[in-house]
């Protein structure tokens, strides 16, 4: 009868590799939720999205001001924009001017605030930038709150080597109003909002921010008599070869009175989801500064950790009302808020881009003011409560006093580009935010424990190493970083490799006498452990050989790291493979290896069919390809039977053998064409490893323990743990049980000689 222990170990490595399989499979095939803090959410609006525009506030905004003789001092000043989000950045020197009380503030707010709707404004906008050198970006604006239209990549496209650029943001149209991005809702003057967005009856944009020049535009808040009381001035600007927009905000007071004013603007929305493998991967992203006790300088910005994905930034519909909320709060939380923290820059990302609203600064400057002071508090605001759709940041600024005669300036700036560290980094102002920080490789939920940002950053930098100076290819490299990474890898392999099949050896030597010691101690499990323990000492089996196994599953975050950042690498989206060779040879119109981010599509289908979990756009040969490799790639991982298997344990085995074939290529049949490269590789590589392994094993007699070593030999490090625990576990057991028979004995024999008396009570019974 064979030993369950080693029917543990047969069939441990293959149970373990299944279920690191399953764990990718599941974390790249659903979008799973993240366990963070939940936050408090109001009440849902009775207001349908129709019915106002998406992010407006209604009549009651949700932060109201703080009272004016809170307010802060014109050196706080905050912009004045209409977006989900925007942050603003320095403001102007503070004004010598003592500061009003609050009821000379409520004195001179005018009566019946509104927004002028000016005859000459126009809705025909001009653009700025371009989709050709030098620029990297064009930006088109919306005479929706002066906000933007659309930001299109000069050099990032839909599909590969096509004609329609990627459109990172974009204006919506819900009901009868819009989800405009970077837009200035309104100011919230004293106790009153006044919005700068309105629409006619036929849903058409109220004319109230007049054009000045491209990217210039200028609106005014007036009294209850049409008197000019408040000019709000937006001027958007772009740089040749950079990704970086600046947004600059100024309101004027054109009264002889100060006038507390607090900015209401929105700023990212919804960025497209890139592909359909591995889920939906928009996330919301802070970076925020610690407290001056743990940062001085106030220099450096800490990227949060949360990587908080778009379902749990929408939130879970109202069980009543079976709608979610119109709004949330997103910061400050209250982990932040105890901390004392201060938001610096947020951002919505996907799988590929990023939108990043952040302070202007001055790269060459010794210290900048690195605080978000636009973004008192930010909120997620949805325009369709019913299907989530439409998800957007709305930031309200602090109170700020404007004082008569007087304005208040603002800069922010705008990152929307690519994820990349070296594309970020090569920004000055996004590198003086540490926004490089916005480049995660980690999926998160159940694979974020085992994912270390250290060890997929080195692997980035390997494979960028690999293609810019060895492959010029990214599939050449992906191929090299696998075989360096095994390489790297190799002792480790080559020592766990030989513990355990050595110890599987010595199993099938030993078997035959541990087969006895079964049949005469059956009835005393104590005593067949000692005699067991015996044997194994007098064969030269240590114990650790059953630990031999280890080093293989510590190797998996290495191989998770190297998922991540091949799935995460922008540098990959709509890169063909080994050169565009199949590209070449059909002048393109070959989808096969045609984008490294796409599944490989040797016949790719007109309409694609949605599985749920799986969409079929197109015939993949690699998965399939995948299935056959890690076939052959299993007959040199599974160790050799250390005991004879019982029908029933070897049709568990045969399972786990068609498990881990069929459901790998299954997993990875819509992943990007380059993971499966990487898979391919990685078990190609392995096939040969184990091959070598295996004969270098052979040809040395590494399996083999010479007789005059074994009585002689000393357990190892783990040989010594094992016989820790074991002394341990003894001495438990006669803690519970008591002494055994033997000692017994021996005590009985001892009171014996000492004299009458002392001779011990047998057990269960008391003395007299």
């Amino acid at each position: 009868m064979p030993q369950k222990p080693n029917t543990f170990l047969r069939l441990l490595i293959p149970a373990v590799v299944i279920a690191a399989g399953i764990g990718v499979g599941l974390a790249v095939l659903t979008n799973t939720a993240n366990q963070g803090q939940q936050r408090q959410t109001p009440p849902p609006s009775q207001a349908q999205p129709s019915q106002a525009q998406p992010g407006q506030p209604q009549p009651d905004p949700s932060p109201q001001p703080e009272a004016p003789e809170q307010a802060a001092t014109p050196s706080e000043s905050s912009p004045a924009n209409g977006a989900p989000a925007t942050p603003v950045a320095e403001a102007p020197a503070p004004s010598t001017a003592p500061t009003p009380t609050s009821a000379d503030l409520a004195e001179n707010i005018p009566e019946g605030l509104r927004a002028e709707t000016l005859t000459d404004a126009s809705t025909d906008l001009a653009a700025i930038g371009a989709l050709a050198d030098p620029f990297e970006l064009q930006l088109r604006f919306s005479p929706v709150g002066a906000g933007i239209d659309t930001i299109e990549l000069a050099d990032y496209f839909t599909e590969p080597k096509g004609t329609e650029h990627v459109a990172l943001v974009r204006e919506r149209t819900f009901g009868a109003g819009r989800l405009t991005p970077m837009a200035m809702l309104g100011l919230t003057i004293g106790d009153d909002y006044v919005p700068l967005t309105g629409y006619t009856a036929a849903g058409e944009p109220l004319p109230i921010w007049r054009e000045l020049a491209p990217g210039d535009f200028e609106a005014f808040i007036t009294d209850a008599d049409g008197t000019r009381i408040l000019r709000v001035r937006r001027t958007f600007t772009i740089d040749e070869n950079s990704f970086e927009l600046g947004l600059d905000q100024r309101i004027e007071n054109l009264t002889d009175a100060p006038i507390p004013v607090s900015v209401i603007q929105t700023g990212p929305a919804d960025l497209i989801q890139e592909s359909f493998y591995g889920g939906d991967k928009r996330r919301l992203r802070l970076g925020y500064l610690l407290d001056e006790t743990r940062d001085p300088t106030q220099q450096f910005v800490q990227p949060d950790s949360d990587l908080l994905p778009r379902n749990k930034l929408l939130g879970k519909k109202d069980k009543a009302t079976k709608l979610y909320d119109s709004s949330a709060p997103v910061w400050p939380t209250p982990s932040h808020a105890n901390r004392n923290h201060t938001l610096s820059w947020l951002a919505l990302t996907n799988r590929y881009f990023a939108v990043a609203v952040h302070p202007k600064v001055d790269p060459d400057a010794p210290t900048n003011n690195l605080a978000l002071t636009a973004a008192e508090r930010v909120d997620r605001v949805v325009a369709d409560v019913i299907a989530g759709d439409g998800v957007m940041l709305r930031m309200t600024g602090p109170v700020q006093v404007i004082p008569a005669s007087a304005s208040i300036d603002s800069e922010l700036s705008i990152y929307a580009g690519p994820l990349s560290r070296r594309v970020i980094n090569n920004q000055p102002q996004a590198a003086a935010v540490n926004l490089d920080g916005l480049v995660v490789y980690n999926f998160g939920g159940m694979c974020a424990v085992c994912t270390f940002a250290w060890l997929a950053d080195g692997l980035k930098a390997i494979l960028i190493i690999a293609h810019d100076y060895i492959t010029f290819d990214w599939a050449l490299a992906i191929i090299v970083l696998v075989v360096i990474v095994r390489t790297i890898l190799h002792p480790v392999t080559r020592w766990s490799q030989i513990r355990v099949q050595r110890f599987a050896k010595q199993m099938q030597e030993v078997g035959p006498k541990q087969k006895k010691l079964q049949e005469k101690f059956k009835d005393d499990p104590k005593r067949l452990q000692q005699e067991t323990g015996k044997l194994w000492k007098e064969e030269g089996i240590s114990p650790a050989g059953m630990l031999g196994c280890l080093p293989m599953f510590l190797q998996t975050p290495v191989w998770i790291a190297l998922y991540a950042v091949l799935y995460f690498s922008s540098e990959m989206r709509h890169q063909p493979a080994f050169f565009g060779v199949f590209q070449k040879i059909t002048n393109g119109s070959w989808t096969f290896l045609a984008d490294l981010a796409q599944p490989d599509r040797i016949y790719a289908i007109a309409n694609p069919i949605d599985l749920g979990l799986m969409r079929i756009d197109g015939l993949n040969i690699l998965p399939l390809l995948l299935g056959v490799v890690f076939y052959a790639h299993q007959k040199y991982l599974t160790p050799p039977t250390a005991t004879t298997m019982t029908p029933e344990q070897e049709s568990q085995q045969k399972l786990i053998k068609i498990m881990m074939v069929v459901m790998f290529p299954l997993f990875m049949y819509g992943a990007p064409s380059g993971l499966a490269i990487y898979f391919i590789t990685n078990s190609t590589v392995g096939i040969f490893e184990m091959r070598h392994i295996r004969k270098s094993i052979d040809a040395k007699g590494l399996l083999d323990v010479k007789p005059e070593r074994k009585k002689n030999a000393k357990p190892g490090f783990l040989g010594r743990l094992y016989e820790a625990a074991q002394k341990q576990q003894q001495l438990r057991e006669q803690q519970q049980l008591g002494p055994g028979r033997d000692q017994r004995k021996a005590m009985q024999k001892a009171a014996k000689q000492r004299g009458p008396g002392n001779l011990p009570a047998p057990r269960g019974k008391k003395r007299k």
